[in-house]
């Protein structure tokens, strides 16, 4: 799907988040490699897999690396007419 909107000149906001930290026994999950794609922005979370989108408040690291690339996000479509 990516790639088909890509090759189409549609535009299409991803952004890959990944954990730091291993689950006990498991590991990591979505580590860095495998839950990124190449040309897309890859941000990490200091968290393991589960607690990667719990945050307890919004000066947490996790909460604010989300944040930011909602306004990113936000403000690319303020200035950008949505592709038809």
């Amino acid at each position: 799907m990516i790639r088909q909107l890509r090759e189409d000149n549609r535009r299409l906001e991803v952004t890959c988040f990944f954990e730091e930290l291993p689950l006990p026994v498991v590991g990591k999950v979505a580590s860095e490699n495998s839950a990124t794609f190449a040309g897309y922005n890859p941000i990490s979370i200091h968290a393991n897999h589960h607690d990667m989108v719990e945050f307890t408040s919004a000066e947490e690291t996790g909460f604010t690396r989300v944040l930011e690339e909602l306004m990113r996000w936000n403000q690319k479509s303020d200035i950008q007419p949505p592709m038809s």
